[in-house]
């Protein structure tokens, strides 16, 4: 969210932190301010408006977590699940 910001031309001064989108949509509907959520969390809440960013481009990393120790399901989840990450991943960072 601070480098769309910054990319927008300003920073932004977080005042309340909250670790779930359903708690920073609750903090926007109690009028604490505003917020970056994901477009899945855009579901019906009458009392805040939902606007896509003009320009979608804001991209975050994912990482996959198993066990030390993952069956056969879960290391086919893994495999599964970066492969596409793998083919499309960007240059990285100098």
């Amino acid at each position: 969210m601070a480098t769309l910001c910054r990319a927008a031309g300003f920073s932004p001064v977080p005042t309340h932190w909250a670790r779930s989108v359903t708690s920073q949509i609750a903090m926007v509907e109690c009028g604490l301010g505003v917020t970056v959520v994901p477009a899945a969390a855009s579901a019906s809440h009458p009392a805040v408006r939902f606007r896509p960013l003009r320009h979608a481009t804001a991209t975050i990393e994912l990482t996959a977590m198993t066990r030390s120790n993952p069956g056969a399901l879960a290391e086919r989840l893994t495999a599964t699940a970066t492969q596409p990450a793998t083919a499309q991943a960007p240059p990285p960072h100098d």
